[in-house]
């Protein structure tokens, strides 16, 4: 930052996901930057906080080991199959591996008429891994678990999605995940009920493989009641457990201080028309936090950041009585936050629209990268670099080709010689 000439002080937010690499307290790349970012708080990235939290409470060996790995000939067998590629499971992108466990529902048939073909070949290693595989994917948990599996995801494909957008603050970001933790508290409520569809659908499925899925597994340490009913058990030991997991390891990642990140949403008209009194209280927060920031002493900052927040509450309120249109998102409430008569409220709103909610654009810029930084292009600068990442990222803005032509030349002498000749 300061080689290019940017003021470390107005560094707000760090975008980082969880690896020990940069959260660590010792020699976290985070801790280091703070060092010299003094007012840059750690804004985790909410898309990666959704991945861990799903992937680690729903893993299902059985279907990672059925779709992950294939060796070509295998794949040729399925496709010919299943007429379409069978995706792997992706251990990174969580959209993706919602689509592989959806495209494996669906095709659970031709791809158990592939391995009992793939078992008739002479190859003993194909033969003996597609004859496991049979085993595995005909057990009676991995039929419940994987129909369970399709019920859950769907809850939680589109939030990936929506926190990879371009533009989006954190008050959005963090409406999405409580939107979808609601959702999912609301399946765990009416679990019971939803359950019983479920294995419906589960005994229809393994009916047409001759499954039966009263065979539970047995339980190590005890004794299994031999009463007990497959429904009952697969609802507590698989869709509840799977749910369970994956609300308190969301809310265990997206604690009220990473949502919140310093309680600048309070300052949002709707979230402030909520909870007053904490709004209020956050006003000593603010002045403490940001008065180097804002260069301002904190008792002086404090006395202003009072006076604005005087008039900023009773307008909302009287908004609130005329009905009128309450913004709830930082943009929005930037754009209704005048400068010259809140100037400080200002600033904090332009803070929290900074933070950060996600790193995919970082990454899809790491994406672009290894298309660019080629076998080809081994040697290249990195103002050259730099421009062709920005033009293949923002493929919308157009660019005059005329312009790119006058200003090759210009740019190098040998090259204007030979145009010259």
């Amino acid at each position: 930052m300061l080689r290019i000439g940017l003021n470390p002080n107005y560094c707000v937010g760090i975008g980082a996901d969880g690896c020990s690499v940069n959260t660590s307290e010792n020699v976290g790349a985070i801790q280091e930057i703070q060092k010299t970012a003094v007012n840059a708080v750690r804004a985790p990235c909410q898309n990666h906080i959704l991945n861990l939290s799903i992937s680690k409470a729903s893993v299902v060996p059985a279907v990672k080991k059925a779709v992950h790995k294939h060796r070509p000939r295998d794949h040729r067998r399925l496709v010919k199959t299943f007429h379409r590629c069978l995706p792997k499971l992706c251990e990174t992108r969580w959209v993706e591996r919602h689509e592989a466990v959806q495209v494996f529902h669906d095709g659970f048939s031709e791809v158990t008429a592939a391995l009992h073909s793939i078992c008739k070949w002479k190859d003993t290693d194909s033969s003996g891994k597609a004859n496991t595989l049979i085993t595995v994917i005909h057990q009676p948990e991995f039929i419940v678990t994987l129909v369970c599996l399709r019920d859950v995801l769907p809850s939680t494909v589109s939030l990936p999605r929506f926190l990879q957008k371009e533009v989006i603050d954190m008050e959005q970001a963090s409406n999405a995940v409580q939107d979808t933790i609601s959702v999912l508290e609301e399946k765990r409520r009416n679990s019971e009920e939803m359950f019983g569809v479920l294995f419906q659908e589960a005994k229809d499925l393994a009916k047409e493989h001759d499954i039966d899925l009263q065979n539970l597994p047995r339980s190590a340490g005890r004794g299994r009641n031999p009463t007990a009913e497959a429904e009952s058990f697969y609802w507590q030991t698989v869709y509840n457990a799977m749910i369970d997991n994956i609300v308190v390891d969301l809310k265990l990642r997206l604690s009220k201080e990473v949502l919140e990140c310093f309680k600048l949403n309070l300052l949002i008209p709707s979230v402030m028309l909520e909870d007053e009194n904490g709004a209020k209280a956050a006003l000593e927060h603010y002045a403490e936090k940001y008065e180097s920031l804002l260069e301002t002493p904190r008792s002086t900052l404090l006395h202003k950041l009072k006076a604005e927040w005087g008039l900023w509450r009773p307008r909302w309120l009287r908004h609130k009585d005329q009905k009128k249109v309450i913004p709830s998102t930082c943009i929005g409430s930037i754009d209704e936050c005048d400068a010259d008569l809140f100037p400080i409220i200002r600033e904090l709103l332009l803070v929290l629209l900074a933070l950060p909610s996600s790193i995919a654009t970082a990454e899809r810029s790491f994406s672009t990268l290894r298309r660019l930084k080629t076998y080809l292009r081994s040697v290249m600068k990195n103002d050259r670099l730099n421009g062709l990442a920005l033009l293949a990222v923002h493929r919308d803005i157009p660019v005059d080709k005329e312009k790119v032509i006058d200003r090759l030349p210009a740019k190098n002498l040998k090259r204007k010689q030979k145009l010259a000749i």
